[in-house]
């Protein structure tokens, strides 16, 4: 019986007993199991983007450099013919530490964003559920990933913006951080300014962050033991789920990452606003590229992805963890 489909620990159900004056013993009651404190989703959800972003951002910067390339002259190969060909020149180029440029944005940004996802999920997950203890199935995790999706597309918009316009910098530098790359998107089009590319993001976020809860729980309840909890797990055995998760998120929404990642890193506007511009973007992406392009930069972001979100939902089991046996 599978019924375990959170990232908190099972509760177990506790039996009491009483006697009548006469002696006579009454059938035990059963209690509903008390619900986790929701605070602990939060502070496992930042331990776990924190971990997410050391172990992914060196391939996230080949990923996004990959997308945002431009088109090469006649006869002129293109700027990186590889992942491999990407990361050798960056780093021939720029040195190793170019391979963390614009890490202070999602450090910054994305534990607490994390925070939201895992807080959110929690509370879409009780809103499915009927009672309390109910198991909820993959249908209903899904849907829970999506109502997470709509939540947190409000903070990852302007984080990704800011991280991918420091990312495609190349030496000298005209922006040295986050706080001044931000300072700029504001001073050039507004507050606004930090929210373009939103609808590609929701379109993104919703799908992915179903997919991505999903091919969790579907992958971490086949490990666990009859009558068990994710505390019986083996390490490998959540990073294996993790690492699931994250694969699975990318191969569901990616062609949409692409013309996100294209859309905002467009400080020319090329593009419209909202749909119209995501379809103009596509077929920009597809008269240039091929069909192709759509999928430039998915060997990089698959090789970030598995690591990265291995370890993020293994940060997160094990937190959740410690905070249910220390509080």
């Amino acid at each position: 019986d599978l019924r375990l489909d959170s990232i908190s620990s099972s509760i177990p159900l506790k039996m009491s007993a009483d006697h009548k004056k006469d002696g006579t013993l009454i059938p035990a009651q059963t209690q509903k199991p008390k619900q986790p404190a929701r605070w602990k989703d939060f502070v496992s959800g930042i331990v776990g983007g924190a971990a997410l972003v050391v172990a992914g951002h060196p391939l996230d910067t080949l990923k996004v450099r990959m997308q945002t390339m431009p088109k090469p002259l006649p006869g002129q190969p293109p700027l990186y013919t590889s992942a491999v060909d990407c990361f050798l020149k960056t780093i021939r180029k720029e040195g190793p530490f170019a391979l963390y440029k614009g890490m202070a944005s999602p450090l910054t940004g994305v534990p607490p964003l994390y925070a939201i996802v895992f807080g959110a999920y929690g509370v879409s997950k009780n809103l499915l559920r009927r009672h309390p203890d109910d198991p909820l199935t993959i249908s209903q995790i899904f849907l829970a990933g999506c109502i997470t999706g709509v939540a947190t597309t409000f903070i990852t918009t302007p984080i990704e913006l800011v991280k991918a316009r420091l990312q495609i910098q190349t030496e000298p530098k005209k922006f040295k951080g986050p706080v001044e790359m931000g300072k700029n998107i504001v001073a050039t089009a507004g507050s606004r300014g930090l929210f373009k590319g939103f609808v590609a993001t929701l379109w993104r976020d919703v799908p992915g962050s179903g997919a991505y809860f999903a091919a969790y729980e579907i992958v971490k309840r086949s490990f666990i033991p009859e009558g068990g909890s994710a505390a019986d797990l083996k390490s490998w055995q959540l990073l294996l789920a993790g690492g699931s998760a994250g694969v699975a998120n990318w191969l569901a929404v990616f062609p949409i990452d692409v013309i996100k990642s294209v859309i905002q890193t467009d400080v020319e506007n090329k593009f419209a606003a909202g749909n119209k511009g995501m379809v103009q973007c596509a077929k920009n992406i597809v008269a240039t590229s091929g069909y192709k392009g759509l999928f430039r930069g998915l060997g990089p972001a698959m090789l970030r992805s598995f690591p990265a979100n291995a370890a993020c939902f293994f940060a997160v089991e094990k937190t959740m963890q410690f905070l249910n046996r220390t509080f």
